[in-house]
């Protein structure tokens, strides 16, 4: 066994499991750049934050049942924003607004509706 594995110890994998080493490596360098993306998400606040001022609104206007249309404009970009485009649960925001978990994702998906202008938000935060 000790002759089998002696000169192999230079390759990152198999290559009859995994294909080629150049492959290997743009699929570990491809994993690396994810990992570091998603370490760099904006906290919650600083998401609200940012989404009320781009309507026009304070921060703490978001929390609550109101449905006022600029209120609910500004939950579907925060909704959208936090979990589609930043992956994050649902739950997290459902309870820093004040709403159901099923509010949240309604509104993601209404927020999706106009998505371009809630990535300039998102831009701006990272």
């Amino acid at each position: 066994m000790a002759a089998l594995r002696r000169g192999r110890e230079a390759y990152a994998a198999d290559e009859r499991v995994l294909g080629a080493p150049a492959f290997v490596e743009e699929v570990r360098q491809a994993v690396a750049a994810h990992a570091e993306g998603s370490r760099r998400r904006p906290a919650l606040g600083a998401a609200l934050a940012a989404v009320a001022a781009a309507v026009g609104l304070p921060p703490d206007a978001l929390a609550g049942t109101g449905r006022a249309p600029r209120v609910a404009r500004a939950r579907e970009g925060a909704a959208y924003l936090w979990c589609r485009v930043a992956g994050q649960s649902g739950r997290v925001l459902a309870a820093a607004l004040g709403l159901s978990h099923q509010a949240v994702y309604a509104a993601a998906t209404r927020g999706e509706r106009a998505a371009a202008r809630w990535q300039t938000v998102w831009k701006e935060l990272q």
